[in-house]
């Protein structure tokens, strides 16, 4: 039976539809294999163009140990890597932090090149929102062959940054749809899809969104009595899921400086808005309500 029309599928027209799936699937095997082809070029000319100033000792160090991790925790595995600037070692110490994300295999993906690594998840983090809801749309409307291409895709990027927890699901989604299990697919994406948005709060929350900083800092300073309108006014609009307000006042939020403990929460907040957490931004806000200075 056709989910949706009730009208019974002959043999052709099935034939038909896993043509057009294989089909597709078929040009996405292509555009992936012509992407790990760039990708290994990239890496390539990385090589080829790495300063040799402690890079080559240190990629022989790591070759002759076979880049076994060493005591001392994740922050102790990054010493496997060069480190230089050391705003980049502190960046990469604190994505360490972030539960399933190896960043020693993301590197190793990235060539070990902290620039092309770090690059990456900042390119997952703008599109991570827009995939999943993709992959969220093609499950309701029981369109399962662009469901098996998102998920592969999905796939590859998460190996790609050196998270194999999610890799390793997305590939058992887009095997269920590749044998036609949608109860399995029915089931699994919705607890997926609130995994990655979790995953992505949790990078969000790391500096590696953060704007370079520079010889000031263009943020202006907001008022006890000002932020306290603004968080009253969020609150609202999140008792009311008006997402549009939400996004309006989370946006003039990250122009703006209180200082203190303060913006580290309003930093926090703006992130959450970016997942729809807005029960988590109702907490923060009265909590920082409490601790506003009184004018």
């Amino acid at each position: 039976m056709d989910g949706v029309s009730g009208e019974v599928l002959t043999a052709a027209d099935r034939e038909a539809l896993y043509a057009a799936i294989r089909e597709l699937r078929e040009e996405n095997e292509k555009q992936t294999k012509e992407l790990q082809e760039i990708r290994a070029l990239l890496k390539q000319h990385l090589a080829e163009t790495a300063t040799r100033d402690g890079w080559e000792s240190q990629k022989k160090e790591n070759e002759d140990s076979e880049s076994t991790p060493k005591p001392g925790g994740r922050k102790g595995m990054l010493q496997a890597f060069p480190t230089d600037p050391s705003s980049m070692d502190a960046l990469l110490e604190e994505l360490a932090q972030v539960d399933d994300l190896n960043v020693m295999t993301g590197l190793s993906q990235a060539g070990r090149c902290r620039e092309v690594y770090i690059e990456a998840l900042r390119q997952c983090c703008c599109s991570l929102d827009r995939d999943i809801e993709a992959l969220q749309d093609f499950a309701l409307n029981r369109d399962w062959g662009r469901y098996a291409m998102q998920t592969h895709v999905l796939k590859n990027v998460f190996a790609d940054i050196g998270n194999s927890f999610l890799s390793d699901w997305a590939g058992d989604l887009e095997k269920a749809s590749d044998e036609g299990d949608v109860e399995q697919c029915r089931k699994q994406t919705r607890l997926f899809c609130n995994s990655v948005n979790s995953f992505h709060v949790k990078l969000l929350r790391t500096s590696l969104m953060d704007k370079p900083e520079t010889d000031g800092d263009d943020r202006s300073h907001i008022t006890a009595g000002a932020l306290r309108e603004k968080l009253e006014a969020l609150n609202d609009a999140c008792c009311g899921c008006d997402s549009a307000q939400i996004d309006a006042i989370t946006d003039e939020l990250k122009t703006m400086t209180f200082g203190g403990e303060e913006d580290s929460l309003l930093k926090e907040i703006c992130c959450l808005a970016e997942s729809f957490d807005y029960e988590d931004i109702i907490v923060l806000c009265e909590q920082l309500l409490k601790t506003l200075p009184k004018e």
